[in-house]
This record gives structure tokens, sequence and C-alpha cells, in this order.
């Protein structure tokens, strides 16, 4: 899948993306934000992923745009993020679909 192009600060997050990791995720974003108002997650297509990673990003999201920055994805979400934002019931909006699964026109 094609990743995308942003002048923001990309930040590779390191599997698995679970609640006994998400203190050092929460890290990586903050860390990413240090140099950059856009930050762009990097999601490995294989990593474990549970409800805390969906969760994590949704208040850094809410957070960046509270405080005039952006976060987005850098591929639409897949595998088992898919799977847990279609359980959570987290695709059910039009911004919420257009974050995780890049349809719409925004991100």
């Amino acid at each position: 899948m094609a990743t995308k192009e942003t002048a923001g600060s990309l930040a590779d997050l390191p599997p698995p993306l679970t609640i006994r990791h998400a203190d050092a995720l929460r890290e990586v974003i903050l860390a990413a934000f240090e140099t950059r108002s856009e930050v762009v997650l990097n999601v490995p297509a294989d990593a474990a992923v549970d409800l805390s990673f969906v969760q994590l990003v949704e208040s850094a999201r809410i957070h960046a745009g509270r405080n005039g920055r952006s976060i987005s994805l850098a591929t639409p979400a897949e595998g088992a993020l898919l799977e847990v934002l279609q359980a959570a019931g987290f695709l059910k909006t039009h911004e919420t679909t257009s974050f995780w699964l890049h349809r719409g026109d925004c991100q």
C-alpha cells in the first residue's frame, strides 16, 4: 500500500501495539510532536493491536487538534488494526472513517 506523503514527522511505531506497550507508544508519539506540528504514524501491517492503541491514537488526535497540530496514518488501517476498529465500532462516522481508512476529505 502506498505511504501518505507529508511534510510531517514520520513516527515508526514498534509492535506490538497493545496495553503492555502503551507507555512506550505514547512516548514515540510525543517525541514526534516535539519536532513537528504534523505527525504521521507508521503502523506495521502485521502488528498485534488491541483497543488501547486505538484509544491512544484517538486521544492524540483530539489533543493535536486542540493544539493546532495534526496526526494521521501513513497508510489506511488494515489487518489486526482494522479488525479492532470494526469490533469496537470506531468506523461509524465520516470523521473516524476518514482518519482510519483515508476515506473522504478530512485526514
